[in-house]
């Protein structure tokens, strides 16, 4: 779980998650939020936002940076993991 705590209205957060691939072969995934709509709605945005591959043992720090332009409730989104060629799970919650 992420938790951004207080922001103020036009401030601006980044927190950090690294992401292990802990296989003996390289993993290809992007990342996704589980709702596009609500993620960008809660002025939410993560790098990186392309296709990663990550060889064996290899690490990536991931950013979600949180901007909000005006008040915003308390909200819990979900952020995916699409393996390539494979299902996608759930990797943080934020």
């Amino acid at each position: 779980m992420v938790d951004f705590g207080i922001v103020t209205v036009g401030g601006d957060i980044t927190k950090t998650v690294a992401i292990v691939n802990k296989s003996k072969k390289p993993v290809t995934f992007t990342l996704a939020p589980s709702n596009e709509e609500s993620f960008k709605k809660c002025c939410l945005s993560l790098t990186p936002d392309k296709e990663v591959t990550l060889k064996p043992r290899e690490q990536k720090q991931i950013e979600i940076r949180y901007a909000p332009k005006s008040r915003m409730p308390n909200f819990d989104l979900e952020v995916l993991l699409n393996i390539k060629d494979n299902e996608s799970r759930q990797l943080i919650q934020v």
